[in-house]
């Protein structure tokens, strides 16, 4: 005859249904610290993306003595969506992420078709910033889409 030994928890031990408040109060602040960390962080991945966006136009176009008034508000049109990208990004990380990196393929194919090429190469340190960043906002945005999803399953 076998004799099934149950685990039982012992005097000092808690079972889950008898966990403390105080630790998910604890736990729930974690999380929302961490999506508001990682929110924050794709937030400003596409701030610095917009930026680096309007600094490199600006100085190339300066490079070639091309810099007015009129050609400014021009290179600011894809900098503010950017940003306007990253004010969705507190709402929706991940969309935020995917129309900005949308975006930017979509300026790299107009770059190739208007100058040959050539443009892949053109600007490659500043496209490796830039994927970077897009990188590191992807990465906070999937961070922040997990941390959504354990607070809407916490008690």
């Amino acid at each position: 005859m076998k004799t099934i030994l149950m685990n039982t928890p012992s005097a000092g031990q808690q079972t889950a249904s008898e966990s403390s408040i105080f630790e998910t109060t604890y736990d729930k602040e974690i999380l929302q610290d961490n999506l508001r960390y990682d929110l924050n962080r794709t937030r400003n991945s596409l701030f610095i993306i917009g930026a680096v966006l309007l600094l490199s136009d600006i100085l190339g176009l300066s490079m070639a003595n091309a810099l007015n008034g009129t050609t400014f508000i021009y290179v600011l049109v894809v900098p503010v969506i950017f940003v306007a990208l990253g004010f969705i990004a507190t709402v929706k990380p991940m969309v935020a992420m995917s129309v900005a990196a949308i975006l930017f393929v979509l300026i790299i194919a107009y770059n190739i078709y208007v100058m040959g090429a050539r443009s892949i190469v053109s600007g490659l340190i500043v496209k490796a910033v830039l994927i970077y960043f897009f990188i590191k906002g992807f990465n906070h945005a999937k961070e922040a889409e997990a941390s959504k999803k354990d607070l809407s399953n916490f008690h």
